[in-house]
């Protein structure tokens, strides 16, 4: 199975593809808003782990401040959004960041997605396992 990994840290990048790769998940990357939709547009992913913060530029950023300040701000919230209109069901969308945000709770919790705070990695991936373990054709 396959999970696509959006994020545009190194660290962040380096240790959860790692820790991925030994659950037996392949990985794959996208840095920025463009890059993640045109994979979610070309390829079908068991899940996205999305970080709030990753780069948007261009029409994109036009798009994100249209949708709102909240997905200007975190553009994150736009890669969650369209891959929830493309199909991706309850827990297969992750968004992560270092900080929890009451406004950004609401959007993920309207959107139907995760949402879980960076920090220690252990946790992190107790998570995120705890999210790739529910299957996602089941109802909920």
């Amino acid at each position: 199975m396959k999970i696509l990994l959006i994020d545009d840290e190194p660290f962040h990048i380096r240790w959860l593809a790692e820790n991925l790769r030994d659950d037996g998940y392949d990985v794959d990357f996208a840095r920025d808003v463009r890059a993640a939709l045109e994979a979610i547009a070309h390829e079908e992913f068991r899940a996205l782990i999305v970080d709030l913060n990753i780069p948007v530029f261009g029409a994109d950023l036009d798009k994100a401040q249209s949708l709102g300040d909240i997905y200007a701000l975190f553009p994150g919230l736009m890669v969650a959004s369209e891959a929830r209109n493309k199909g991706y069901r309850y827990k297969q969308v992750i968004l992560y960041s270092a900080h929890k945000e009451a406004s950004v709770q609401a959007v993920a919790d309207m959107l139907n997605v995760e949402y879980i705070i960076k920090g220690n990695t252990r946790q992190v991936m107790r998570e995120i396992e705890d999210v790739l373990s529910y299957d996602p054709t089941a109802e909920y």
